[in-house]
């Protein structure tokens, strides 16, 4: 048993185990793309809606049509940023 563990161990001081290591491991490059940024609508208030009465309201009908237009800018880019962030995680996934 002795004599096994000899042998054993002058094996792997002969055959280089114990040798200086042939080539140092290398930093692993990291690049990540830059994802696009999307122009956002400013920020706008509204003014107050009016109390016609009967749980009824009314606003300004060019102030709604502004909130909608923001509202579909909006939603153009987070369905931009969806596509781009899917393509980028199938891309870092392979």
């Amino acid at each position: 048993m002795v004599r096994m563990t000899l042998l054993i161990l002058v094996i792997l001081f002969t055959n280089g185990c114990s040798g200086p290591e042939p080539c140092k491991p290398q930093p692993c490059v990291k690049v990540f793309p830059k994802l696009p940024t999307y122009k956002l609508p400013a920020p706008k208030g509204m003014t107050p809606p009016v109390y016609l009465g009967d749980g009824k309201y009314s606003i300004l009908g060019k102030e709604l049509e502004d909130c909608l237009k923001v509202n579909l800018k909006l939603r153009r880019a987070c369905r931009n940023y969806a596509a781009v962030n899917s393509r980028v995680n199938k891309e870092y996934q392979r």
